[in-house]
């Protein structure tokens, strides 16, 4: 006899069915929570469900929780391999993790599965970008603007490999052809403001405060015309203007920074990794001198630092290698809860210490297998130092210093992003800046490795003294080029892209006084780290 009961595959398949509808729904009404355990009780059901594997990645992302949407993307994709959207969306998911080398897998295979695709291949660019490979990031882009002229994606992006290779007059005439045609308005007028000096005639200004006064653009579309028009007017000495729209820029942050937290954790830090630590420890070295750290507060002048040293023969510039900030998530590592990395950071063994110091010599390696010396200019390992050092005793490490006021001011005066957060506020950048010098007071008392301090205002006022200083801390012999690093080759991925090109030059010292009307709460922030010089 034949049972009318439902067989247990489409009962199964039915309660996915209306569990991804549901999920759906909520998620479409704005409900991101109960799409989210929607999604969750879909995937109770079915483990291997691609469709909500690949939405809880989208919401993850929403939240910037990058981490988290990359497990969730990586899961979708061993579900569906050869879904080209699930490749691309892991793929953007490891590249804001700043982990663009798992990107370049998957981004490229979403482009072989879509050899096609504009969107494909624009986003491998972006990926060959970050890696520091211009040349190929370009390649893949022409053909994108062969095809398709008007691409917005493929001119912006080709803007920004000209910018990186330091060809400004060719990015800011696509930047202006594209406000011209009204597109991209918010990245073409950013661009525009950043690729050179501007004169006291700037036309562009007005036309960046009229879009400002439009309620029709996005939070980040307000930030690129905010900081656009504030860099314009800065240029032209309009100052009081020039601070109002740097203000706005920062107030469009969405997260808030906990500074209690982030005290917490250099004072936690500072009463674990003491002298003792280190003796204990020796064994862990490598004996590997080829990494150059150049380490410090977001701009600090660590992009001059490293052209200048990466312009030597026998070194190469490896940009901002977010490796070691990968190590310590691993170690929880976390700025706003500082419990369980505070907890952990004594328990790395010498074997995890071998492990560590060999993945990052192959980071290196894939830098350059033949220069002597690999620069990492990634400012925020001045968090990491401990560790580093530990690692390797023989490397060099050089610190970039610069007077409070000018560097606090740079920082608030530029789209440092959100991870970059402590920027928010005059006051809070002050507070985040005294903990920074106080942990790097620490490293320079108690961690086994010499840390040459250089400050930025002796390499503007005697470039070729302090250079060769910098030359012969890195273990090299002198050479000319190091002097001539605005015409070195080699790609610039930061916001310094632009200054770095240009000869040594002296305006962005002593800057603040021109903001000093404006900056009483950075001053009071800083306390007796303030002063006028």
């Amino acid at each position: 006899m034949r049972s009318n009961r439902p067989a247990a595959g489409s009962t199964k398949q039915n309660a996915v069915a209306r569990g991804l509808e549901l999920a759906f729904q909520l998620e479409k009404n704005g409900d991101l929570p109960g799409a989210w355990d929607a999604y969750q009780q879909v995937l109770r059901t079915d483990p291997r469900q691609p469709d909500a594997l690949s939405r809880l990645g989208i919401i993850a992302s929403e939240k910037k929780d990058f981490s988290a949407a990359t497990l969730y993307f990586a899961e979708a994709v061993r579900a569906a391999p050869k879904n080209p959207a699930l490749r691309t969306n892991l793929g953007i998911a490891c590249l804001r993790a700043d982990d663009p080398k798992t990107a370049l897998v998957h981004l490229r295979k979403a482009h072989a599965l879509s050899p096609r695709s504009a969107e494909a291949a624009c986003n491998l660019a972006d990926c060959w970008l970050q890696l520091g490979k211009p040349q190929d990031a370009l390649k893949l882009v022409d053909r994108v603007l062969r095809a398709e002229p008007d691409n917005l994606r493929g001119n912006l992006l080709r803007a920004r490999i000209l910018v990186s290779l330091g060809q400004m007059d060719d990015a800011e005439a696509i930047y202006r052809d594209l406000v011209a045609a009204g597109a991209g308005l918010a990245e073409a007028y950013r661009g525009l403001a950043s690729v050179r000096r501007h004169d006291r005639q700037a036309p562009e200004l007005s036309e960046i405060e009229a879009l400002l006064q439009s309620s029709d653009i996005s939070r980040p579309e307000r930030t690129d015309l905010c900081f656009a028009a504030g860099k314009l007017a800065d240029d032209c000495g309009q100052h009081e203007r020039a601070f109002s729209h740097f203000a706005a820029g920062k107030g469009c942050y969405e997260s808030k920074f906990d500074i209690s937290a982030y005290s917490e954790l250099v004072l936690g830090m500072q009463e674990i990794l003491t002298p003792e630590f280190f003796a204990e420890r020796r064994d862990f070295s490598c004996p590997s001198d080829r990494p150059v750290l150049v380490f410090g507060m977001p701009r600090s002048g660590t992009t001059l630092t490293e052209q200048m040293i990466g312009s030597h023969p026998q070194a190469k510039t490896g940009g901002e290698l977010p490796f070691f900030s990968h190590i310590m998530q691993e170690f929880g590592f976390d700025r706003q809860r500082p419990d369980f990395f505070l907890k952990n950071i004594g328990n790395i063994s010498r074997r995890d210490g071998a492990r560590i110091a060999e993945d990052y010599l192959a980071v290196l390696r894939r830098q350059s297998r033949s220069a002597d010396r690999v620069v990492d200019k990634m400012p925020h390992n001045f968090e990491h130092i401990w560790l580093i050092a530990l690692l390797f005793p023989d490397a060099t490490f050089i610190h970039a210093k610069r007077q409070p006021m000018d560097n606090c001011l740079s920082c608030f005066t530029n789209p440092l992003n959100e991870a970059h957060n402590y920027t928010a506020t005059l006051d809070m950048l002050g507070r985040y800046y005294r903990l920074y010098d106080r942990l790097t007071a620490h490293w320079d008392a108690v961690v086994p490795v010499t840390i040459f301090n250089s400050r930025y205002e002796d390499l503007i006022a005697d470039p070729e003294r302090q250079c060769r200083k910098l030359i012969d801390h890195a273990g090299l012999e002198w050479d000319d080029a190091c002097l001539r690093h605005e015409t070195a080759d080699s790609s610039v991925r930061t916001l310094s892209s632009w200054q770095v090109r240009q000869p040594v030059y002296g305006s962005s010292v002593a800057r603040w006084k021109n903001y000093r009307e404006f900056l009483d709460p950075l001053k009071d922030a800083l306390g007796d780290l303030y002063r006028e010089k």
